[in-house]
């Protein structure tokens, strides 16, 4: 396991054994999806899915109601694995505890990765994209907070005064151009952005480009 990784699993456990939604964070996740549900809109429903960093199973419920029943979760935090299970997933057959970095399926799984606030969260997120992009057949999209837009410093600022707990879970800043480049070196070329109203969060579609 990926040794940045290893370190932050008890974080991620904290996280969501406190997490408590916001008013706040219910709306800007409600904003995201919907331009997700959007996204999604597009692709044929019997397409396979692996929601990566799967949390509390949020996103895995969104995919599953809009008909993409191949759809499977995995994440490294117990804690959220129980949560997801509590909500009617079960263990081992839609969602599994299972490092990002290093998964136990072959090449081209999935015709589509998704993670949703992942790569944020680590120093260094090269293992988690080298990994999916080995997995992806075909798409990879990911969630992403757009830390340079206004609102979003604003929200910044007030998590920092409000949030009371968050677990030891923290967001680092970084440009999307960093994602960008970084999933180009693993063949897998930038196919959209979709913002969110105020820019705050972007849903961000990666093509492999050789199939």
């Amino acid at each position: 396991m990926n040794e940045e990784i290893a370190s932050k699993i008890k974080q991620w456990d904290n996280y969501y054994n406190v997490y408590v939604p916001t008013f706040l964070g219910t709306r800007m996740y409600a904003a995201h999806r919907k331009v997700l549900s959007r996204v999604m809109s597009t692709i044929p429903r019997e397409t396979g899915i692996i929601d990566i960093g799967c949390g509390r199973g949020s996103t895995l419920s969104s995919f599953r109601e809009w008909g993409f029943k191949n759809s499977v979760g995995i994440d490294v935090s117990e804690s959220g694995i129980k949560t997801c299970q509590s909500i009617g997933f079960v263990l081992n057959k839609d969602v599994f505890i299972m490092d990002g970095t290093h998964t136990d399926y072959p090449g081209k799984s999935f015709e589509i990765v998704f993670s949703e606030g992942t790569l944020e969260h680590y120093e260094d997120f090269t293992p988690f994209v080298k990994e999916w992009c080995r997995i992806a057949k075909d798409k990879i999209i990911i969630v992403q907070p757009n830390h340079f837009s206004l609102y979003s410093k604003i929200i910044q600022f007030g998590w920092k005064i409000f949030r009371k707990n968050s677990g030891g879970v923290k967001e680092l800043t970084y440009r999307l151009e960093d994602f960008y480049n970084v999933f180009a070196k693993y063949d897998f070329k930038l196919e959209s952005v979709n913002f969110t109203t105020f820019h705050e969060n972007a849903v961000i579609v990666f093509k492999r480009c050789n199939n």
